[in-house]
């Protein structure tokens, strides 16, 4: 171990890379809330006789977009290539929103959330290692260079 004081300009790591993510958050309320808005019209499809199913049908889409765009809005998140696997843009968004009720003083309304968000890792973890392609391999001699 070392201590390393350094007073020269901050440096910056430069293998790290920075990815904007988009993810659609969503909770029990706003589920509610969209199965409240949903009519029999935007779920009845009708065909032209003239053939215009692929006009009908791009309605049908439109509708749907809209009632998800406004329910579920797109938010964004930026995933550091240095955070591991398991981070994906809805858990850091969740991690974030722990962080600022930690600070705010809402220790158990952070707790609760620190529980979803194991729930969110191990969903993740356990689809990971469901795959048959999954094999976990360990670079025996790049072990062997670090620990020198």
């Amino acid at each position: 171990m070392a201590i390393v004081a350094y007073s020269g300009l901050p440096k910056k790591t430069v293998n790290k890379t920075k990815t904007k993510r988009a993810f659609r958050k969503h909770t029990a309320e706003q589920h509610a809330c969209f199965l409240r808005s949903v009519t029999p019209a935007v779920h009845t499809v009708t065909v032209n006789p003239d053939g215009g199913a692929q006009e009908e049908f791009d309605n049908f889409y439109s509708a749907l977009l809209s009632l998800l765009d406004e329910h579920y809005p797109e938010r964004s998140i930026i995933v550091i290539s240095a955070d591991q696997p398991y981070v994906t843009a809805a858990v850091k968004s969740m991690l974030w929103q722990k962080k600022k009720l930690t600070w705010s003083g809402q220790i158990e309304k952070s707790a609760e959330l620190a529980i979803e968000i194991g729930i969110a890792i191990k969903r993740y973890d356990s689809a990971e290692l469901s795959r048959p392609d999954a094999l976990i391999t360990y670079n025996y001699t790049e072990a062997a260079q670090n620990t020198r």
